[in-house]
Order: structure tokens, then sequence, then C-alpha cells
């Protein structure tokens, strides 16, 4: 599901998402149509607040997310983002 799915789907506005992350209004319509340059912060955060109902690669720019109809592969389930980090922090 993407985030535009998403949001009409729980009736919410791009003005009530952004003020639940913390981002404006406009920045929230940018993600949707596929045009921000979306930082790992805001993207865990949508994350978060749609409790992984929209996964980090539908918040990607259009051309870079997964065709319509690509299924996950099948076994172990893909951790989260933030899991990931936790498990294998980026050293500096």
């Amino acid at each position: 599901m993407d985030l535009t799915q998403w949001l009409i789907e729980n009736t919410r506005s791009d003005a009530e998402v952004g003020r639940a992350i913390g981002v404006t209004r406009a920045y929230i319509k940018r993600i949707r149509n596929g045009k921000a340059n979306l930082s790992l912060e805001v993207a865990l955060r949508l994350e978060e607040l749609t409790k992984g109902e929209v996964p980090l690669e539908m918040m990607l720019p259009h051309e870079l997310r997964p065709a319509p109809g690509f299924k996950r592969p099948r076994g172990r389930p893909w951790p989260s983002t933030a899991q990931r980090l936790i498990e294998h922090p980026i050293s500096k």
C-alpha cells in the first residue's frame, strides 16, 4: 500500500500526517507524488505512524518503487529498517 491509499483508507489529511511527524502538508504531498528527497528520519516516522502498512520502499520516488504485484520472497520476514540499524549500526 502506498501513502495515498493509506490516507484514504484511514481518512487522514496531508496536514494531519504532517503535524503528526513534524513536517509540512506540502512535504507530505511531495512524498505522495514521488518528488521529495525523503530523509531516513522522516521515512521511519511515516513507517511508525502507519504501523508498517506503508513500507519504506513505497516512499521512494515512483521510478524506484517495486513493480505492481511485487511479492516479497517467502521465508524469514524482512526486519524493519529500524531493526536493521540496531542490529547493524552504520559506523562512522
